[in-house]
C-alpha cells in the first residue's frame, strides 16, 4: 500500500472512531449493541467476539465505515452533516476495499488523488482535526502539476491539409439546396 494512503487511513480511522464515539451514545443507552454489534457483518462480529472488543477503538476502518453507513439515518438526525457525506462514506468503503485487496500493480496518480480527495471531504464533513485535513490537502497538492501534458499531435490526414476556398477568420454561411442559391 502506498505509504501516504497507509498514514491517512490510520488517522482517518482514529477520526471515524472519535466522530462515532461522540454521536452513537446519543442515539441509544444500549448503543454498543444496537448501533455497533447489530450493524456489523457476520465476520466482523466474529472478530469482535473472538477478541472481546468492547469499544470503538478496537474496530478497524471497514467496521467503522459500515457502522457509520448502517446508522446513517439515525446519525444524520442528531448531527447536521453536509450534503453528500453519505456518498463519501460509501466511496470510502470502496476505497478501503480496493486498497486492502490491492495487487502488485501500482495505483495511478489520478486514483491516488481522487482517493485522497474523498478522504479529505469525509474528514471535513466529520469536522476532523484541521491539521489532519491540511495534511491531506498538502498530499493532494503534490499530485497537481505532476502529470506531463500530452504533447503528441494528431497526424493530419490528407483531407485536413488540402487547401480550401475559405480563409481563417472568414464568416461562412451555409446554403440549403431547398432554399436555392438566394438563401
Amino acid at each position: 500500500m502506498h505509504a501516504i494512503i497507509t498514514d491517512v487511513f490510520s488517522q482517518l480511522t482514529k477520526e471515524l472512531c472519535a466522530c462515532l464515539g461522540q454521536v452513537l451514545p446519543k442515539l441509544s443507552s444500549t448503543w454498543w449493541q444496537e448501533c455497533v454489534r447489530e450493524k456489523l457483518s457476520v465476520p466482523q462480529l466474529q472478530i469482535v467476539e473472538q477478541y472481546r472488543i468492547d469499544s470503538l477503538p478496537g474496530l478497524n476502518m471497514a467496521a467503522l465505515l459500515r457502522i457509520f453507513d448502517r446508522n446513517w439515518f439515525e446519525i444524520s438526525s442528531v448531527v447536521a452533516l453536509p450534503p453528500g457525506t453519505r456518498n463519501f462514506v460509501e466511496e470510502m468503503q470502496t476505497i478501503r476495499n480496493r486498497w486492502a485487496h490491492a495487487g502488485s500493480e501500482e495505483t495511478g496518480q489520478d486514483d491516488l488523488f481522487r482517493d485522497l480527495d474523498t478522504m479529505q471531504r469525509l474528514a471535513t464533513a466529520m469536522d476532523a482535526d484541521s491539521s489532519f485535513i491540511e495534511k491531506i490537502a498538502g498530499e493532494k497538492q503534490k499530485f497537481i502539476g505532476k502529470k506531463e501534458p500530452d504533447l503528441t499531435l494528431a497526424t493530419p490526414d490528407k483531407e485536413q491539409t488540402r487547401p480550401t476556398e475559405f480563409q481563417m477568420g472568414e464568416i461562412v454561411r451555409l446554403r440549403s439546396q431547398l432554399m436555392g442559391s438566394n438563401g
